[in-house]
């Protein structure tokens, strides 16, 4: 017999960048993404991403990746229905892979398989720490009592109040990756900058550019202020690709700068570094 504790268990996709002491305290199952690289298979989120990214600046040709089966999924499932009588699962935006699809055919999969429990899926429409915010956010309105619709509706209002900016170090990835002319049309042809992306509901696009690293800090240090009135306070989850010497520097200037409730910081998830390579520093963030 399942001893139930709470009406909703939280499942996720390894791409949400959550640490996994975090995930753990919070009840999250979080199913990897899985990579191919070097003859080895790395399980995104579980193997050491610091040992991922040093291979990586190796690396002549880019690993390739496989979003989580819905077998995957399912074994998810069956693990969060021994402690909740309904579970969600939240995955990365449909618009960026095949993992959405893939938790659809679990979720049916599990209608045949586990009678009784509701299961759902939605995408986050936040990417990497930002969906990491959102998921967080789903694991903690559970443990008070709030049951899936809920939820659900809270994350629809939420979702959009989540920013994400990300700087890239390098274009060599995208290059290897065969993205050069998407880079060639962000950048419009010009060289030795670095591009600082943000995303919504599945869509990633350049939101500005920096010369130099410290530039880049820099700049999402503005765009940070302008979308923060003065008075209110942060969660804030800071991230970074093999680079965390500067990714605490990042942390303690936006500590400084802002009334930071919660404050998370969090490697970037590798299979998404496989595209954009180690040196990604990036923050999300919503305003409480």
């Amino acid at each position: 017999m399942r001893a139930v504790s709470q009406k909703v268990a939280i499942v996720t996709d390894s791409s949400c960048c959550l640490p996994a002491e975090v995930a753990s305290q919070h009840g999250i199952e979080i199913v990897p993404f899985e990579m191919a690289f070097e003859g080895r298979t790395y399980r995104d989120g579980v193997d050491d991403p610091d040992d991922f990214y040093r291979m990586l600046r190796k690396a002549e040709r880019l690993p390739t990746t496989s979003a989580p089966s819905p077998g995957l999924f399912l074994q998810a499932f069956a693990e969060a229905r021994e402690r909740a009588e309904s579970i969600l699962c939240i995955t990365l935006p449909d618009g960026l892979s095949s993992l959405h699809n893939s938790s659809l055919q679990a979720v049916m999969l599990a209608e045949e398989q586990m009678p009784g429990v509701r299961v759902d899926t939605m995408g986050a429409g936040a990417v990497a720490s930002g969906q990491g915010l959102l998921v967080l956010e789903a694991a903690r309105a559970a443990a008070r009592g709030l049951d899936l619709d809920a939820i659900i509706n809270m994350l629809k209002e939420m979702a959009p109040r989540v920013h994400f900016f990300a700087a890239l170090d390098t274009l060599d990835y995208l290059a290897k990756g065969g993205h050069v002319p998407k880079v060639a049309a962000w950048l419009g042809g010009v060289v030795g900058i670095r591009p600082i992306l943000t995303a919504s509901n599945g869509d990633i696009k350049r939101i500005a550019q920096a010369r130099s690293r410290k530039g880049a800090v820099d700049k999402m240090l503005s765009l940070m202020r302008a979308r923060i009135p003065l008075d209110k306070p942060v969660q804030v989850c800071v991230m970074h690709a093999d680079a965390i010497d500067e990714a605490e520097a990042f942390r303690n200037v936006i500590e400084e700068r802002f009334e930071c409730r919660e404050m998370l910081m969090t490697p970037f998830t590798p299979v998404m570094g496989v595209h954009s390579g180690p040196g990604v520093l990036g923050v999300a963030f919503r305003v409480l």
